[in-house]
């Protein structure tokens, strides 16, 4: 949080009219004042706040009426406030100081936009939940569980059906059935490298993209993923469905003539 204080503010003519009235004191008091009304009234409106109580958040030294006299309303004062007492306002303070003026705002913006991420967070999870145990919240390379792996859970054979995470019978499943990108993916994977894909929201909707930008061709995708997965340097270095989705045009050949150039992102 800060304010704005125009350069002309050292040649102003009501800068040297306040220190006529009031000392480089008045100045400093000004100053505090304003940056009181942008930490604690960020919209310029003081209303409820006795004169007294702006001289003291403005840590005017002097008698707070000579200060409140000084910077008031014209034609007495020098129109650095509006109104009379308990409804003042700082002049003109949201054209001078509109960062300030909209904080409020953009903190419930913020909030906002918090809550719809974790609302499209939410939908993912609800929607992927059946091809995980455990769905992971944040944007971490996918890290494959090979059978060496410490679960106890045995790795299903490509035709096996894995029962929903919950025990739901209405839930997807990864087996043939499901022809979604994703369940497609899985069973691929599972194929091809014997190993269990651990879907998380963010490779779950790279994975979708993907489908989506091939038409949603189930045998185009599967065609593309097997040559992605047969990838000698997909095998050595495990990129995720994030990479497979930047470069899916990269995977139109057929298998036997498709080459790769290892230009990683």
């Amino acid at each position: 949080m800060d304010i704005r204080l125009n350069i002309s503010w050292y040649t102003s003519l009501k800068r040297k009219a306040l220190i006529r009235r009031l000392g480089h004191r008045g100045v400093t008091a000004i100053i505090d004042l304003w940056l009181y009304v942008a930490q604690h009234k960020p919209d310029g409106n003081l209303t409820g706040l006795t004169d007294e109580d702006i001289a003291e958040a403005a840590q005017f030294d002097g008698d707070f009426s000579e200060f409140i006299k000084a910077i008031g309303p014209k034609p007495d004062g020098l129109g650095f406030l509006d109104g009379d007492s308990t409804q003042r306002k700082v002049h003109d303070w949201k054209e001078h100081n509109p960062w300030a003026a909209n904080a409020k705002a953009r903190s419930r913006a913020a909030k906002r936009a918090v809550e719809e991420r974790w609302r499209k967070e939410r939908e993912i999870r609800d929607e992927y939940d059946p091809y995980t145990d455990s769905i992971q919240t944040v944007d971490k390379p996918h890290i494959p569980l090979s059978s060496s792996s410490s679960s106890s859970s045995p790795i299903p054979s490509p035709n096996h059906e894995i029962p929903p995470a919950g025990g739901d019978a209405t839930k997807k499943r990864l087996d043939g059935r499901d022809n979604t990108p994703v369940g497609r993916w899985c069973r691929l994977h599972q194929e091809l490298w014997g190993e269990r894909f651990v879907v998380t929201p963010v490779v779950a909707k790279h994975i979708k993209d993907a489908g989506k930008a091939l038409g949603d061709d189930i045998e185009e995708f599967d065609r593309r993923v097997r040559i992605f997965l047969e990838d000698t340097w997909v095998k050595e270095n495990r990129p995720g469905p994030d990479h497979f989705y930047r470069n899916i045009n990269k995977y139109a050949k057929k298998a036997e003539k498709a080459v790769f150039r290892h230009n990683y992102e």
